[in-house]
């Protein structure tokens, strides 16, 4: 535990001296649970990950197709619940009509979605990532600005329009290829490893944002909670704070670890 304990705590300093993440207002209020949540669903997504790379690089690992297509689902469903959560929180601590922090924050992920994109169109050869988690959670923060005042009210919406994606959910309609990243397929459909489309995806971000309305009405907790103080919970609190840059140098690591294993495996 002791080992973990300082793993943890030269994280955190690594993360503090990152420029990746783009600074936080002061008046920003922040939940512990909530970056747990959110290190939860960074874990998950590295063990999905992990599973993919053993599978891709070293060979089938014997897993269902159906663990291939849901879990990304589940586990990219529970982070853009959270980013719902945390968007409604950066909102009631704004002054109103401030929509600069959050344009600021979707921008910035969408600069490292395109750099992602751009990394995976120079050496396609593990498949190229079109529009992924990174670009919806990008444009989605961008897209929340005029929902995020209708709070608790944004829960029906989210229903609906979840439920009219999974109605549309592969159907192929008969337009431009450019559109996939609404959600609405063409005949012509793009293969793309990591497949996150917008419309698909704002019912639950809206979801989300209710949820926080319920939860920490005018941003502030309505209810009692005792976070864990251990390494695990502190590592998990962690990966959630600095979770766009634990995203984006976890998969070039997993990758360097599954290449050496197989070449000390040989």
């Amino acid at each position: 535990m002791k080992i973990i304990s300082n793993l943890s705590n030269a994280l955190r300093r690594f993360a503090t001296l990152s420029r990746i993440l783009p600074a936080r207002s002061n008046r920003e209020s922040r939940y512990t649970e909530i970056d747990i949540a959110r290190g939860c669903s960074m874990v998950a997504m590295a063990g999905f990950h992990l599973l993919f790379d053993i599978d891709y690089f070293i060979g089938p690992i014997g897993l269902p197709d159906l663990f291939w297509i849901v879990s990304p689902k589940i586990i990219g469903g529970s982070f853009i619940l959270v980013v719902g959560i945390s968007l409604h929180l950066k909102y009631e601590s704004m002054t109103p009509a401030r929509v600069l922090p959050i344009f600021r924050q979707g921008g910035w992920v969408l600069f490292w979605a395109g750099m992602l994109s751009l990394t995976t169109w120079l050496d396609p050869s593990p498949g190229l990532v079109v529009f992924g988690i990174l670009h919806c959670i990008g444009l989605l923060t961008l897209l929340s600005w005029p929902f995020l005042r209708f709070k608790k009210f944004n829960f029906p919406l989210g229903l609906f329009l979840t439920g009219l994606a999974f109605y549309i959910s592969g159907r192929n309609f008969d337009i431009s290829p450019f559109w996939m990243w609404t959600g609405f397929q063409s005949l012509e459909p793009v293969a793309t490893l990591d497949y996150y489309p917008i419309f698909r995806w704002l019912g639950v971000l809206l979801i989300g944002i209710s949820l926080g309305d319920w939860l920490y009405p005018e941003g502030r907790r309505k209810f009692l909670i005792k976070v864990p103080k251990n390494p695990i919970s502190s590592l998990l609190s962690l990966a959630g704070k600095y979770s766009l840059l634990f995203y984006l140098l976890h998969q070039p690591i997993l990758i360097l670890l599954v290449l050496t294993w197989k070449k000390l495996a040989l």
